[in-house]
């Protein structure tokens, strides 16, 4: 990863706003990472990028294979003086500022998975994981992002759910330190408007690219379910569920489509 391309590609505001690239050949994971640059003492914004991910992760404890060359692999610290139960919704900022990134970039057809994902179709493209830290009294948030690029089908046969990269959706994929530099400035901007605004002014965008809008849906979370028909998100980024008992609001948890069917009215 070169480090100049980055800086390069990143919005005069967020060159203002970070504090530290930090670039790697090669690293366990680029969350982790972020996390040890917290501890040492460096605080402020920090962005960590890799070229491989020996121990890449994703939501609920998944490994998210990350091989050589062939995903994008970042991470960005940031640090918050709001309260951690606002935050909640950043999953789905997050999620916005990569689908706008890429979009912006001529990837087509991309749609969003509740809370983070970006799909195309029913097959994944990118993921994000955040994680929350506090040190020294203040809470920070690592918003962990990975976009396939060109796995191969050696490599998706090893992923145990329908995957798809870049390389098959467009001829011409942008460079990953080009889209490093625009998703970090991007992600920034709408983390600003985050805490200035709340949710509120993503809801609709959201909505409006979620692949299972209206869809019969089944959210897991521990050994709960709960199944119903996806109204999308409120304007506090929580997924709004019409159930035989009537609406139920989902602030957390794993959505699976219904074997009812992906269109078919609830009920």
């Amino acid at each position: 990863m070169e480090k100049r391309i980055i800086e390069d590609n990143l919005s005069y505001s967020a060159h203002l706003k970070i504090d530290g690239i930090h670039t790697f050949r090669e690293l366990d994971s680029t969350n982790t990472e972020a996390m040890r640059i917290l501890e040492s003492g460096r605080n402020g914004i920090q962005l960590v990028v890799a070229n491989l991910q020996t121990d890449g992760r994703g939501r609920r404890g998944r490994r998210w294979l990350s091989p050589k060359g062939q995903g994008l692999y970042m991470s960005l610290l940031h640090p918050f003086t709001c309260d951690v139960s606002a935050l909640q919704a950043l999953s789905l900022v997050s999620a916005l500022s990569v689908h706008e990134s890429l979009t912006g970039k001529n990837v087509p057809s991309l749609q969003l998975k509740w809370p983070n994902d970006l799909l195309k179709g029913k097959k994944k493209l990118a993921g994000i994981l955040l994680e929350l830290r506090t040190f020294d009294g203040v809470t920070y948030i690592i918003f962990g992002i990975g976009v396939n690029y060109s796995l191969g089908e050696s490599q998706k046969a090893k992923i145990d759910r329908p995957v798809t990269d870049l390389a098959e959706m467009v001829s011409d994929i942008p460079g990953r330190e080009e889209m490093v530099g625009t998703i970090c400035s991007t992600l920034l901007m709408k983390i600003e408007k985050f805490i200035a605004e709340g949710f509120g002014p993503f809801q609709d965008s959201w909505n409006q690219h979620d692949f299972y809008y209206k869809s019969n849906v089944v959210i897991t979370n521990g050994n709960h379910c709960q199944s119903g028909k996806s109204l999308g998100v409120n304007k506090d980024g929580a997924l709004v569920l019409e159930t035989s008992e009537g609406e139920k609001i989902i602030s957390a948890g794993e959505l699976l489509p219904s074997l009812k069917g992906a269109k078919e009215s609830f009920g």
